[in-house]
């Protein structure tokens, strides 16, 4: 009897084993197919660094829209800029110099005056709106110029007290003067640039009225919201939703504002005066992946692929989005579909670069994966020899 007792219990075992390594088997391949494609993505992505095509734009990014993206290989492991890109990077940052006054602060007034920094033409500021412009395009890329330098300490780290000093006083001036106006890139307010750049170089707490106006957009009448985001910018990051990722852990912070109420591109041809198109007009993350295609004319173009960059930094799968009514959408199967060529991925710009190493990151467990903070080595979990 005690011999079938066990008997019993032994098949019981195996059985249970067997159901609980089967359980496990399904477990690893649900996982498995999100590391399958992170892997190729990653295989692409090798691939478009090592070409030429990469080293050429790297050279060429002269703007915020292009550097931002460029800031997406802080999450990928090894050195990725040449020297040439180096020197490029201090060229930039070296026109912080041109802002000090006699005592090393930043002084406002001599930006107009810079031949370079305050360049005009028939269309206004050939560079950088303003100062503020500047210094937050120095930011993005002092964290690229360490990551050259495989965060060692730069040169340039002097400078980071100064900036902050110049963008606690701008956030207090701003508090005196709501009506100030303080020019930006196209898409961006200085209320989000102002934490934004603050956050790139280290610093929390530097803008409070900043904080309070970003923590504003998710006021509500009710369940409606009651303010408006601004113009997006259809070919790159609008400010807004970027910097709105710095504020995830507030307890004022509203995912559905993220999802239903910030437009990234029109969902069709608008008139030529509209340039500021209602929400109704605009595609939203929750109606992305309805809209992922579609045709608002030849004279203007739009870049999906930043509306899944910003959905990924707020922290939600792309590819199991779920929209407000509870529908689920893979939407990075769109933008896979966009880079397959004969059943493989290829990356050929930053834009799909980004969204690449993003995802990647994503899997690897990057909660809010985006192009902004202080870059340190610890921060690339993504290795291009897996």
């Amino acid at each position: 009897m005690k011999k079938i007792i066990i008997s019993i219990l032994s098949t019981l075992l195996i059985f249970a084993s067997l159901l609980l390594s089967s359980c496990g088997i399904l477990v690893k391949e649900s996982r498995s197919e999100e590391e399958k494609v992170a892997h190729s993505l990653n295989i692409a992505v090798g691939d478009f660094l090592k070409s030429d095509d990469f080293n050429r734009m790297v050279l060429n990014a002269n703007s915020t829209q292009a550097r931002l993206p460029l800031s997406y290989l802080r999450y990928v492991k090894g050195k990725h800029f040449g020297n040439e890109a180096k020197e490029s990077f201090e060229t930039v940052l070296d026109y912080i110099r041109r802002l000090l006054d006699d005592d090393n602060a930043i002084d406002d007034t001599l930006f107009d005056k810079d031949p370079i920094l305050g360049e005009k033409n028939d269309w206004g500021y050939i560079r950088w709106q303003s100062t503020l412009d500047y210094l937050f395009t120095f930011s993005i890329v002092y964290n690229q110029y360490k990551q050259s330098l495989n965060d060692a300490f730069t040169k340039y780290d002097k400078y980071l007290p100064v900036i902050k000093d110049y963008l606690a006083k701008l956030d207090s001036s701003v508090a005196e003067d709501p009506s100030a106006y303080i020019g930006t890139a196209w898409g961006f307010q200085f209320w989000n640039v102002l934490p934004m750049t603050a956050y790139n170089i280290g610093y929390d707490d530097v803008t409070p009225v900043s904080d309070i106006k970003m923590l504003s957009y998710y006021a509500k009448d009710g369940e409606a919201f009651t303010v408006s985001a601004e113009q997006p910018n259809w070919n790159g990051f609008s400010g807004r939703p970027l910097a709105a990722t710095l504020y995830t852990d507030s307890d004022a912070y509203s995912v559905k504002y993220e999802k239903t109420m910030q437009g990234f591109y029109p969902k069709a041809e608008l008139a030529y005066d509209d340039w500021s198109p209602s929400i109704e007009k605009l595609v939203t993350l929750d109606e992305l992946y309805d809209y992922y295609d579609v045709s608002i004319g030849e004279w203007n173009t739009y870049d999906p692929q930043f509306a899944i960059l910003t959905a990924l930094a707020h922290g939600l799968n792309v590819r199991a989005y779920k929209t407000e009514g509870g529908e689920t959408k893979d939407v990075l199967a769109l933008w896979l579909d966009k880079i397959t060529v004969e059943g493989e991925y290829k990356i050929t710009n930053f834009n799909d670069m980004a969204v690449a190493i993003s995802y990647s990151a994503f899997v690897e467990g990057v909660k809010n994966p985006s192009p902004l903070g202080v870059y340190k080595t610890d921060i690339a979990v993504i290795s291009l020899d897996k």
